[in-house]
């Protein structure tokens, strides 16, 4: 997907759909964490789904007979950030000793994918 040409910036749709349509190509499974407060259509309790600062995709693929990869990965618009409860999250997968990081543009991506060692 293009960038805006007016200020070479992207909205968050747009980084989602050139990192997920490029992760996709690249052999992973994306799939999209709902989180957050939800009232159902048909009225009754609002609910909450997921945990606060959750990441907005979880990512995984196939390696090998015995070995699956995943990840976890946080969108955001060209030069925005995570907030707080965000950045807490992923340091706590990242403790956990699982992959979670976030993004503002493909090429922001490509240089973890490659520093994580998914491109090799």
């Amino acid at each position: 997907m293009a960038k805006n040409m007016s200020n070479n910036m992207q909205s968050e749709r747009e980084v989602v759909h050139d990192c997920i349509s490029w992760l996709r190509r690249e052999g992973w499974i994306c799939r999209r964490q709902h989180v957050g407060t939800f009232q159902p259509v048909s009225g009754g309790a609002v609910v909450r789904m997921g945990e606060e600062g959750e990441c907005d995709w979880r990512c995984m693929r196939k390696r090998g007979p015995d070995c699956v990869e995943y990840f976890e990965l946080e969108m955001k618009a060209s030069g925005k950030r995570p907030r707080a409860k965000q950045l807490e999250y992923m340091a706590k997968r990242r403790h956990q000793g699982l992959h979670a990081t976030w993004a503002d543009s493909l090429d922001m991506l490509r240089k973890w994918y490659q520093e994580a060692g998914f491109g090799a």
